[in-house]
């Protein structure tokens, strides 16, 4: 969860710092090097936040609304039959978090108390050894949830931006081959 809200408030830093505003003609003057303006645009260094790059433009809004609230990046494409699937599927990887969750410290628990004598059965266990290996297999059912749970989201915050992009793919009929030639140099350009 802090990881999340960390990611998150980077993400938010990156958006407000790295928008530009517009200036006039002058020299920007950075630690490392000078870089100069011409026609207007102002020449900048590469942010060193460039993971964040890729949260510009449309694509990658519908990434980032879906990276912070599951479904939302489809929400912003417009696929709202995706949205309660999406949803249903996180809210169910989440309750398996939580139920395998509570079942590993009721196991851990039980296991304790077997082991130190205070208990004579728990949950069909009469000895700690059985506890202990219903535990760790309660653990290793939670931690492949948490792994299950994060693939899923990684995916549907994929779907969202891949969506996007098609949308905003051009698919017009044109797409004739053109050669000229220029007068400036010998040769022939293609261009489609």
């Amino acid at each position: 969860m802090r990881l999340t809200l960390i990611i998150v408030f980077l993400a938010l830093v990156q958006i407000c710092v790295g928008q530009e505003v517009p200036q006039k003609e002058q020299t920007v003057t950075t630690k490392e090097t000078k870089v100069g303006v011409s026609d207007g645009v102002v020449a900048t260094k590469e942010s060193p936040f460039g993971f964040f790059k890729m949260f510009s433009g449309n694509p990658g809004k519908a990434a980032l609304y879906s990276a912070i609230v599951p479904s939302a990046g489809q929400l912003y494409n417009k696929n709202y039959w995706k949205v309660p699937l999406v949803l249903a599927i996180e809210g169910t990887a989440i309750y398996l978090i939580i139920d395998n969750t509570s079942n590993f410290k009721a196991w851990r628990q039980g296991h304790i108390d077997l082991d130190a004598g205070r208990i004579t059965s728990f949950r069909n266990a009469t000895t700690a050894s059985q506890a202990r290996l219903a535990r760790d297999q309660w653990r290793q059912w939670r931690d492949f949830a948490i792994i299950g749970t994060a693939a899923i989201h990684l995916i549907q915050i994929a779907d969202a931006f891949i969506h996007r992009h098609l949308v905003e793919f051009d698919i017009s009929d044109d797409l004739s081959l053109n050669a000229y030639t220029t007068g400036q140099s010998i040769g022939m350009v293609l261009t489609f």
